[in-house]
């Protein structure tokens, strides 16, 4: 196997990890509200889905930090590059962390 073999099998893994990653987050946020009745079951799938998040963001920054253009130390242009990639990740996981506790502090409310 020469090295670009290896490389594109290194990435299709990386691809279908994080595919299966996002799937995951998908099913949690559809069927959240299946278990909203019982309070711990619900904490413990929204804690799941920002911690498959959290796995999620970690390989996209594993996929983009191990190109060729990060080990030559073009850091700066791959941020550039990425960086509409990262900021929507980010909010995305910001969002997903505030709707749970907005939830739960309407649900102690009442």
């Amino acid at each position: 196997m020469n090295l670009l073999e290896g490389s594109v099998l290194r990435y299709k893994f990386l691809s279908l990890s994080v595919l299966s990653l996002l799937l995951f987050d998908l099913i949690c946020n559809s069927t959240f509200v299946l278990f909203s009745h019982n309070n711990l079951v619900t904490l413990l799938i929204y804690i799941m889905q920002n911690t498959f998040l959290l796995f999620t963001f970690i390989l996209i920054s594993f996929g983009i930090f191990s190109t060729s253009l990060a080990k030559v130390g073009f850091i700066g242009k791959l941020l550039r590059k990425f960086k509409w990639t990262i900021t929507i990740s980010i909010l995305y996981f910001c969002l997903s962390l505030s709707f749970p506790l907005v939830e739960f502090e309407q649900k102690m409310e009442t």
